[in-house]
């Protein structure tokens, strides 16, 4: 159990910089410069929690909060970390061939075209040649590789009136 109590904080900060209960909260520990801690900090900052954690209920810790302009705790201090918010990013999912896409802006003359004969011609393709034209298109579609030949499929389908 005790191993549990020390290892756990120090395990999870230094491998991914958070706790379960600091990922539910949306918060992160990083060094001073923003970079992800590492073990040495991580296990600063974990072993001076029994400093923080004196005369009772943490009430060091939170007197070095208070004082700290960034609300850091003496383990913090030491240690050169702190706790951030940092709640998960949402990535949209990336596009099929099903999607639908709006150009991001007016389309030349000429690309309806280009974009439809690509959508026509690209299932006889290789992979490579599909993603060499997407980069091509990456000034419309803004991305290369196959999210780029995603995109293009998308647009044609908005082009199609699938939406």
């Amino acid at each position: 159990m005790l191993l549990v109590y020390w290892a756990y904080p120090i395990v999870c900060e230094a491998l991914w910089g958070r706790t379960l209960g600091k990922r539910a909260l949306g918060l992160r520990v990083l060094s001073r410069d923003g970079a992800p801690v590492g073990w040495m900090a991580s296990i600063t900052r974990n072993l001076l929690r029994t400093v923080d954690m004196l005369p009772f209920g943490y009430a060091l810790g939170l007197v070095s909060s208070l004082f700290d302009p960034h609300g850091r705790r003496l383990g913090d201090l030491v240690a050169g970390t702190g706790v951030v918010h940092a709640p998960a990013l949402y990535l949209p999912p990336p596009p099929t061939i099903d999607s639908v896409l709006a150009p991001p802006q007016p389309l030349r003359p000429d690309e309806p075209a280009a974009l439809m004969a690509f959508a026509e011609r690209a299932p006889r393709l290789s992979a490579a040649r599909q993603q060499e034209l997407a980069g091509i298109a990456e000034p419309l579609t803004g991305a290369q590789g196959q999210i780029g030949v995603l995109r293009l499929y998308a647009m044609a389908n908005w082009l199609l009136g699938r939406r």
